[in-house]
């Protein structure tokens, strides 16, 4: 659905949006429908009394206690639509950057290893810290406009519902008698409260009249108060309760993570060269895949591809001298110091979720790093690996955001924009899993020749035998061991 339209963005949270309203509306559609039902009934039943006595009170000239109820009311509804106006769009945003939130972790789940791969933590890190800074202030925001909807109700409620009702009759009919007062401001009350939704909407207009009105103001008033503690109380201690319960969750997740072992950093050697001496390359399981691989590769020669049938450990030895995994105690690796000396070239590069194509090419670097290169760095990178059509035509431009690079571009695409971030970087070395797989074979004989141009040493894992050529050595690795063939023709 995701690739047929672009307006429908992170439809899983939008699925769990959805389950949630409906656990939301099944919850609470009983007192939704006894509120709708008893709300019609107690204006109606509070309404003939109201009128009632306006027909008796003629007399003291103020018929406006029939229609001054409905007036308040209404600018009351008024007020607080007015402050309820802003929840609606700020809920939307939450929900959505709550959602991106949600997607750019799975991503980062999903090309953990692409990203290690590349030493694009820092980036990530930054580009998800500045995804929570803004679920967290829309978050404030949203938090703040409810609580003063909440207090704007709560004003409206209980100014309709007592002191309004007071204020209306004793301004209307200054002389009336007090008895008569207290009935007639009950009476109004009532039918406010009826129209702010008040659950005193049920009781009938007989049980009205069987208790004195006085001592009926004082005694709802009373159990108002009481009902409105217990409800309050209920609805702490089950906020509570799921409140522990998700508690509960994040501290045993803190306490695992703490107690993981602190995984020691191998000792690397630098030196301008990659090496291997005598490493055991070892699955983070403890299962050992080759034995003692042993391999010296100088910068600025050709290369080193490395061969075999799938599944016997050629893409652990990359992970291996990348340093993702731990080497064996007794081995030694040699490669550069500096974090910028080895570029990783991934089988399916990673993209970033919304960046620029200027942003797509730079990583690991971060855009606002490069802000100082010429735009036509990019394009000619760009025509060397064969996308130049993505500017030149006018569809796109370096610096135009929010582009879904991941779900417009092929694999092969994706494979091109590895070897342009490859390209733009730089490096000494290139380490190459199945970076060409799916290229044609010219195309992949003019990168080849292109990193040769620039300078850099590829180390490879490849299936293809058309690769061989672009290197100076062969790494056979099978289930039996290892053999290493030099100077390849």
């Amino acid at each position: 659905m995701s690739n047929l339209t672009s307006e429908l963005d992170n439809l899983d949270q939008r699925f769990t949006d959805i389950k949630l309203a409906i656990n939301s509306v099944t919850g609470s559609v009983v007192p939704l429908e006894t509120g709708m039902l008893l709300s019609p009934a107690g204006v109606i039943s509070i309404g003939v009394s109201v009128l009632t006595f306006t027909l008796n009170m003629t007399q003291f000239g103020a018929p406006e206690f029939l229609y001054w109820p409905y007036i308040v009311f209404a600018v009351c509804t008024f007020l607080q639509w007015l402050a309820m106006r802003p929840v609606k769009p700020i809920t939307y945003r939450q929900q959505e950057k709550e959602g991106s939130f949600r997607y750019s972790h799975s991503r980062a789940r999903e090309y953990a290893e692409s990203i290690a791969f590349y030493r694009g933590e820092s980036e990530e890190s930054a580009r998800m810290g500045t995804q929570f800074t803004e679920v967290y202030s829309n978050q404030t925001r949203l938090a703040l406009y409810s609580a003063v909807c909440s207090f704007v109700s709560g004003v409206i409620y209980n100014c309709t519902s007592y002191i309004l009702p007071d204020v209306l009759v004793k301004i209307l009919t200054p002389d009336v008698d007090p008895q008569q007062f207290t009935v007639i401001s009950s009476d109004v009350s009532m039918v406010m409260s009826a129209l702010s939704l008040s659950l005193y909407l049920s009781l009938s207009i007989d049980l009205i009249y069987q208790v004195d009105p006085q001592q009926f103001t004082v005694i709802s008033s009373d159990v108002s108060m009481v009902m409105s503690a217990l409800s309050l109380l209920l609805g702490f201690a089950m906020q509570y309760s799921a409140f522990s319960g998700t508690l509960q969750r994040v501290t045993q997740m803190v306490s695992g993570m703490r107690a993981l072992p602190v995984k020691k950093a191998d000792h690397i050697q630098s030196d301008e060269r990659l090496a291997m001496r005598g490493v055991d390359v070892t699955a983070p399981t403890g299962d050992r895949l080759v034995q003692n691989v042993t391999f010296n590769l100088e910068a600025g020669e050709k290369g080193l591809v490395v061969m075999g049938p799938s599944g016997v450990g050629k893409s652990s030895v990359l992970r291996t001298l990348a340093g993702l995994w731990s080497k064996s105690p007794d081995g030694t690796i040699v490669r550069p110091g500096d974090g910028e000396g080895i570029f990783f070239v991934p089988q399916t590069s990673y993209v970033l979720l919304n960046g620029s194509l200027r942003a797509q090419i730079a990583y690991p670097k971060c855009e606002e790093c490069v802000t100082g290169t010429p735009s036509h760095v990019f394009t000619d990178i760009l025509d060397t690996v064969g996308l130049g059509y993505l500017v030149s035509d006018g569809r796109y431009s370096l610096d135009e955001p929010n582009i879904p690079w991941g779900d417009m571009l092929s694999g092969g695409e994706k494979q091109r924009l590895g070897f342009a971030r490859l390209f733009f970087n730089c490096p000494r070395f290139a380490i190459l899993d199945e970076s060409t797989s799916a290229l044609p074979v010219d195309l992949e004989t003019a990168l080849h020749r292109e990193c040769r141009r620039r300078g850099i040493s590829l180390v490879s894992v490849a299936h293809r035998p058309s690769v061989i050529p672009h290197h100076c050595a062969i790494l056979k690795v099978d289930k039996k061991g290892w053999e290493l063939t030099r100077e390849v023709e």
